[in-house]
């Protein structure tokens, strides 16, 4: 099971180049969000295409995320496939 280190990165909403308002930022470095249990599609910004969800659905990769791996995976997979189609 790949954890997650808490660092907040996934939460940076590029359109308004700030964090998430339900993240919260410790002292430590380490990040929480408020509404963690509940946060799957709440709505994160005016623009109704912005909610919340899984590290997994987005594209990005975040150096140092453990979830990249899963990222790369599915990208990789994906192409196979495309060449596949492509090739047949």
């Amino acid at each position: 099971m790949i954890k997650c280190l808490n660092c907040g990165k996934c939460c940076f909403i590029k359109e308004i180049n700030k964090y998430c308002k339900y993240l919260i930022r410790l002292k430590s470095g380490k990040t929480f969000c408020r509404i963690y249990n509940n946060r799957i599609k709440t709505k994160i910004h005016s623009n109704p295409d912005k909610y919340c969800g899984m590290r997994e659905w987005q594209t990005d990769i975040i150096d140092g995320c453990p979830y990249n791996e899963v990222l790369n995976n599915e990208n990789n997979e994906n192409k196979r496939k495309s060449e596949e189609i492509k090739n047949f």
